[in-house]
């Protein structure tokens, strides 16, 4: 019966922990500020024009004719896009002829 009890317990605590990090997570999105396009760029150490330029990869949201982004996501975009190295954004490019002949800078993951 020991055993069993054991057993259960330790379910019982995996679901409670679920449980908080679920609400915590839920408190997190619920109160976090959303930011402006000027702000998110200095959060990514880039231009504004930088992040318009890359404004179809950068998670973000329209509401009339603003463009508000949640810092938490754009961190979790920027390390799963780039991993460990997301400072070094700018200097990896998909195709360098690409990059040197357009306003609009071409880009890839850091593998």
């Amino acid at each position: 019966m020991d055993i069993f009890n054991q057993f259960l317990g330790s379910i019982r605590q995996a679901v409670i922990d679920a449980i908080k990090d679920a609400l915590q997570q839920i408190k997190q999105e619920t109160c976090e500020e959303w930011v402006d396009r000027t702000e998110i760029a200095r959060h990514l150490g880039q231009s504004p024009a930088w992040v318009s330029d890359h404004l179809h990869t950068i998670p973000h949201v329209k509401h009339d004719k603003a463009i508000k982004f949640r810092k938490s996501d754009v961190d979790r975009w920027r390390v799963e896009t780039f991993g460990r190295h997301y400072d070094k954004m700018e200097n990896h490019y998909k195709d360098s002829s690409i990059a040197e002949n357009t306003s609009k800078t071409a880009w890839k993951p850091i593998e």
